[in-house]
C-alpha cells in the first residue's frame, strides 16, 4: 500500500536506516515508515533536516 507522508511539525529531522524513513525530533525517533511503501512525501514545516541518503532514495 503506498503511503503519502505528510511532516507539518516543525524541527523534525528526516533520515534512513536500514530500508526506513525515521522521523526524529532532538534525536529521539518519533517512528518510521518502509521506505518501499512511500508514494510521497509532503513536507511544510520550518527547520526541517534530510539525510542525503534519505534524498537519493526516495529520489530512487
Amino acid at each position: 500500500m503506498d503511503q503519502i507522508i505528510e511532516i507539518a511539525s516543525d524541527n523534525r529531522h528526516l533520515k534512513k536506516d536500514h530500508g526506513f524513513l525515521v522521523v526524529q525530533e532532538n534525536k529521539c525517533e518519533l517512528g518510521r515508515v518502509p521506505l518501499d511503501s512511500i508514494l510521497a512525501v509532503i513536507v511544510h514545516a520550518h527547520g526541517i533536516t534530510y539525510s542525503n541518503n534519505l534524498l537519493v532514495a526516495l529520489a530512487k
